[in-house]
């Protein structure tokens, strides 16, 4: 007869947050003197990936309590669900690392640490805390390729940059990588609009207004924001045409500028 665990974690996109929790989660399996019975299934998935993508799994799941880590609720979530995400509606709420390590009773180490603040409150929220440029660049450089960002793509957000449109202090860049961290790690600044084809994100003070114009006009399954200090608004991937992006990309350009 198999052993009931207490919280079966079920793991959403891949970053170096989602990476750390999974080695906090075989830190603590590992410990002698773990509280909880706990285990987790990683379906190796991009950012945006559903409950869905665990559908198959969830029936035979053994658990008092089955946990969904960043995972968009696009099925009937089970009775014993719990929800750990920090973006959009729930960007109130600490990072998902911290959550997890609150959950279980642990206290996180510097490096956690970081990596936690790196993910909700990105360079700004690193340099408060107190992070050295050397700490700050290891995780940068480790989150990137923890969301699968190679040299290639590297070298094509520099190429990016330089055909980059200025509207004011605001920049437009379009970018035609899966992940936009190459291009903001590079700029660094609190007004930015990345696109391409299949998604756009913009970075910046005016989020809440740009939330606001676009929320009664877009399922909320579609978009996501959160950030503090430094706020973002995007679409989730594929979700647009192509002519559709552009569109709200240029209107996008006119709220910021108030045109």
């Amino acid at each position: 007869m198999s052993i009931i665990k207490d919280f079966i974690f079920l793991f959403g996109g891949c970053d170096l947050e989602m990476l750390e929790i999974k080695n906090l989660l075989n830190a603590y399996k590992a410990s002698s003197t773990s509280e909880f019975q706990i285990d987790f299934k990683d379906h190796q998935l991009q950012w945006g990936a559903g409950l869905s993508s665990y559908k198959n799994d969830i029936p035979a799941l053994n658990a008092k309590n089955i946990i969904g880590i960043e995972l968009i609720e696009d099925i009937p979530v089970p009775l014993n669900y719990i929800c750990i995400d920090h973006h959009s509606e729930k960007s109130d709420r600490p990072s998902s690392l911290e959550q997890v390590a609150d959950l279980l009773k642990v206290a996180l180490d510097r490096h956690q640490m970081l990596v936690a603040i790196n993910d909700r409150s990105y360079i700004p929220g690193m340099l408060e805390f107190g992070a050295t440029k050397e700490e700050i660049d290891e995780i940068r450089y480790k989150d990137r390729r923890a969301q699968g960002i190679t040299e290639n793509d590297e070298k094509l957000a520099e190429t990016a940059l330089h055909n980059a449109e200025n509207f004011g202090n605001l920049i437009v860049v379009f970018y035609e990588g899966k992940r936009f961290s190459p291009i903001t790690d590079i700029v660094q600044i609190k007004h930015l609009i990345i696109w391409n084809r299949k998604t756009l994100t913009y970075y910046g003070p005016q989020t809440a207004d740009i939330k606001e114009h676009y929320k009664p006009l877009i399922p909320k399954e579609k978009f996501y924001y959160g950030g503090n200090p430094l706020s973002f608004f995007g679409l989730g991937p594929d979700n647009f045409s192509s002519s559709e992006i552009g569109i709200i990309k240029d209107n996008m350009i006119r709220i910021i500028r108030n045109d």
